[in-house]
């Protein structure tokens, strides 16, 4: 790996962009630097897995193969397929993202009420999902 780092100017741990006394900082330092900066500016708030994603489709959207785009993120090209391509041309992410929250949403809210009617014992819960379904 750091033969290839070298072939393309990569010349240590001075090169790392994210550094800190001559260290990598971690991704969580790095997602609180943006949030930081994101609420300064009055902008939404994103972590740095949404820069992979938007970095993996723009590459995509340039015509880079997903092998390509996959090899310059780390990833194989499933991973990259499945977590990180989204088309960046229209508002089907969006809307993917948004159904997608709501189900979760609603698998959670009703996860609290199952649990707020039958209190912490699982054998009664079990009783009485089995006593609905009869």
């Amino acid at each position: 790996l750091f033969a290839e780092a070298a072939a393309i100017g990569y010349d240590g741990p001075d090169d790392w962009i994210f550094q800190r006394d001559g260290e990598r900082i971690t991704e969580r330092q790095v997602n609180y630097i943006l949030e930081v900066y994101a609420e300064e500016n009055g902008l939404p708030v994103k972590a740095s897995h949404k820069l992979r994603k938007t970095c993996g489709s723009n590459l995509s959207a340039m015509g880079l193969s997903d092998k390509q785009c996959a090899d310059y993120l780390g990833n194989t090209p499933a991973v990259f397929q499945k977590h990180y391509l989204f088309d960046i041309q229209t508002d089907e992410h969006i809307l993917d993202v948004l159904n997608r929250n709501k189900t979760l949403a609603a698998q959670r809210n009703r996860q609290r009420r199952e649990q707020n009617a039958f209190g912490p014992n699982k054998d009664a819960k079990r009783e009485m999902r089995l006593e609905s379904v009869r």
